[in-house]
């Protein structure tokens, strides 16, 4: 067919760059990263360096622009090498924002999708587990809220970077749980997808800065007296390792397009499990380009593989959550137990 012949929202681009105004603030993120990863800090230290780009006050604004989930997004996966677990708790309260400005102290929890089990994050090991934990109402425009220790209803993920807090649906029991906060009308959705974009900017940095870091090690380190990226299996490796890098980050991208206010996001949803093996398949191959040849230890690739996991791991746990209701001991499909899985 030639091009002439075609419809015309057959040839219409799409556009992944960001919106020329946000440009500065991308930019001040970007060096803000490159200062912490530079000059080593404590964890929550910088953190609350990210909190002072001041994300959280602006995602109301972006939001009645249609644009909070990718200017999260894009914030998320430029800040990547300053930490992801410091990312991921420096830009925390960004998605929070979008509930409103009158939220009680207490972490947020999301139900899966037959609302038996409550989970969140938790990024930062040096950080003070929260004493309270608010959860949604089955309208979605309230949350409940219950002062529950979280030594009750935690279970350590499996890495040190993080803990996934689970809690069961008989702890957190909306007919003896106060509501604490009423939410206006669509808030609860647009949290969810703050979240998701939040973890999927966090998924695609990390995959970009493995595929870097396993390029640069490839040219650095010699073998049979050349440099091991001039090796055929080597250099084949690291070109499948960079294709899959840019397919998902075109999925994840897509997943996270701007919509005009009013409207209905038309970009498809990212598929759990193309992210999970696309992901998995990058941390993997990285840590091969350095673990072949028996160097792993120092190196980000080992670090990698493991919040590769974590990232996975919460973002399939969030898709649950964003699934339909079902009714209580309806089975998930096995997408909804990828989580479990990885974990």
């Amino acid at each position: 067919m030639k091009p002439d012949d075609r419809a015309a929202g057959d040839l219409a681009c799409v556009h992944f760059n960001s919106d020329p105004e946000f440009e500065p603030m991308l930019q001040a993120a970007r060096t803000l990263a490159t200062a912490l990863a530079a000059k080593p800090t404590a964890a929550a230290s910088a953190a609350a360096r990210l909190r002072g780009l001041g994300v959280a006050e602006l995602m109301p604004l972006w939001q009645e622009e249609g644009q909070a989930a990718h200017h999260l997004f894009l914030l998320a996966r430029a800040l990547v090498p300053a930490g992801v677990d410091v990312v991921w708790s420096g830009l925390a309260d960004a998605p929070r924002a979008l509930l409103g400005t009158a939220l009680p102290e207490g972490i947020v929890a999301l139900p899966d999708s037959a609302a038996q089990v409550h989970h969140a994050w938790w990024p930062l090991a040096d950080e003070p587990l929260p004493a309270h934990v608010l959860w949604p109402s089955a309208s979605g425009r309230g949350l409940h809220g219950l002062p529950v220790a979280p030594t009750e209803c935690t279970r350590p993920i499996g890495m040190p970077q993080g803990r996934l807090l689970r809690w069961s649906a008989d702890v957190l029991d909306p007919a003896t749980a106060p509501t604490v906060a009423d939410l206006p009308r669509g808030a609860w959705t647009a949290f969810v997808q703050a979240q998701s974009a939040l973890l999927l900017g966090l998924i695609d940095g990390l995959a970009q800065q493995l595929v870097v870091e396993a390029f640069a090690y490839a040219r650095q380190r010699v073998s049979a007296g050349k440099p091991i990226a001039q090796h055929q299996a080597v250099a084949l490796r690291l070109a499948d390792l960079a294709l899959t890098q840019q397919t998902l980050s075109l999925v994840l991208q897509c997943a996270v397009l701007p919509v005009a206010p009013g409207e209905a996001s038309a970009a498809p949803a990212a598929n759990p499990s193309l992210v999970a093996e696309s992901s998995m398949r990058i941390a993997r191959d990285s840590l091969q380009v350095a673990a072949a040849h028996g160097y792993v230890d120092g190196l980000l690739f080992k670090r990698g593989y493991a919040l590769s996991r974590l990232l996975v791991s919460a973002w399939s746990a969030l898709c649950r959550s964003r699934a339909p209701a079902q009714p209580a001991g309806a089975t998930t499909s096995p997408v909804a137990d990828l989580a479990e899985a990885l974990s």
